[in-house]
């Protein structure tokens, strides 16, 4: 299930944090201001981590 995501920061381990219906999404290789596109891969801490997979709006 791919997710479109709006970057809001940087978390502590360099990922892009996004929030989603009150779920926290890390997501790696992004910066805060860009809009991407990403998957769900696993639980982590009190979010979710997921796999890049386009830049849709840098």
């Amino acid at each position: 299930m791919r997710l479109t995501l709006d970057i809001l920061e940087m978390g502590a381990r360099g990922d892009g944090i996004a929030e989603l219906d009150g779920e926290r999404y890390y997501v790696p290789f992004t910066l805060p201001g860009e809009v991407v596109e990403a998957e769900p891969v696993d639980k982590r801490g009190e979010g979710v981590a997921t796999e890049l997979v386009e830049v849709l709006s840098p």
